[in-house]
């Protein structure tokens, strides 16, 4: 069992997640965080959604919020509680891959949440 902030890859995130039986608490965490910043997140209900699923629904929501409605994205940050710093060293090349990497930052931020939740 990894610290959550270990984890250095969706991939992994999401071992550790079905691992520990929480993946379903990840996936309930996440939509509270998007509909607390008034985000739809368009993904399928909690017992069909799949790793990839909730992966391509937050990294296709980053990307329509960078490009059309920052002050929801940067709301949706806050929110979520994703470090500052963590964003600040991103060495992406390109918008999808911008997107692609922040989607990690949230989903690792939501799976922190409900990691400390269940562990204390």
């Amino acid at each position: 069992m990894q610290k959550p902030e270990a984890i250095s890859s969706a991939v992994n995130l999401f071992e550790e997640a079905t691992s520990l039986n929480l993946f379903k608490n990840l996936v309930v965490q996440v939509e509270k965080d998007f509909n607390l910043a008034s985000v739809d997140l368009e993904i399928d209900t909690i017992e069909s959604t799949t790793p990839n699923s909730l992966l391509d629904g937050i990294e296709s929501k980053i990307y329509y919020l960078l490009q059309y409605d920052t002050s929801t994205y940067i709301n949706l940050l806050y929110i979520i509680d994703v470090p500052e710093h963590s964003i600040k060293y991103l060495k992406a090349e390109n918008l999808e891959q911008f997107s692609k990497d922040i989607s990690f930052l949230i989903l690792k931020r939501c799976w922190m949440k409900v990691w400390y939740k269940a562990n204390y």
